[in-house]
């Protein structure tokens, strides 16, 4: 792939040039326009390379393959005018917008590649079975639940937020792997216990001895109705 940033190159040295031609009023305007154009090459540019890592840390740590067909638009353009002579407003405005445009389109892209692996791996997780972890690890179990439904629902999908992802959801994954799944016994009263309120007749002698059993007593509250 053609390197990113040679567009940023070509800018900079670009700088210098409209350094030299500071000895005057025009060669003033002149650099002040070029060292603008510049700041935006640069921004453009910035976004475009964050958004490349993103894609790449898709194709490392989820598999899942994002094209980077197209990362040079606008670079040769704006080469060939920048070939011993300083480019005109529009010529930096035009790769600018091909940047843009680029970037737009590669963001698209990594958002849908991201939430269709992320959802996979979330609806896979197995996260029923934290009620049999020990109750130590239990809390932290849940607080990386909810660090993974947050980054899994990221508007933009960066290349430190799927490094993260896949690393909190690797490690929560082998502790639940380890451990049982919730007997059938009470798999109905939690499922309900989580959606409407339960009453103390709803439940039996049996279910609140597992309860017990299992450490979940200290996660339902019991209360009177009116009271």
């Amino acid at each position: 792939m053609t390197d990113l940033m040679s567009v940023l190159d070509k800018a900079v040295k670009l700088q210098s040039e409209s350094r030299r031609l500071e000895s005057g009023a025009e060669g003033q305007d002149q650099a002040n326009r070029v060292a603008r154009r510049v700041a935006e090459i640069e921004a453009a540019l910035t976004r475009l390379s964050g958004l490349a890592r993103a894609a790449r840390a898709l194709r490392q740590h989820a598999t899942a393959e994002v094209s980077l067909a197209g990362l040079d638009a606008g670079r040769r353009d704006l080469a060939r005018r920048a070939a011993g002579s300083i480019p005109s407003d529009s010529a930096f405005v035009a790769a600018r917008r091909k940047v843009d445009s680029t970037a737009d389109a590669l963001a698209a892209a990594i958002q849908v590649a991201w939430k269709e692996w992320a959802d996979g791996q979330m609806a896979a997780l197995p996260d029923g079975r934290i009620a049999m972890l020990e109750i130590a690890h239990q809390a932290p179990a849940r607080a990386t639940l909810k660090t993974l439904r947050g980054l899994a629902g990221e508007a933009v999908a960066t290349a430190d937020c799927i490094a993260e992802f896949t690393a909190a959801y690797a490690g929560l994954r082998e502790e639940l792997d380890g451990a049982k799944d919730v007997p059938e016994t009470i798999l109905g009263l939690l499922d309900s216990l989580s959606r409407r309120p339960v009453t103390l007749r709803d439940v039996t002698d049996d279910q609140i001895a597992l309860l017990r059993a299992l450490g979940l007593d200290s996660e339902i509250q019991v209360r009177r109705i009116g009271g």
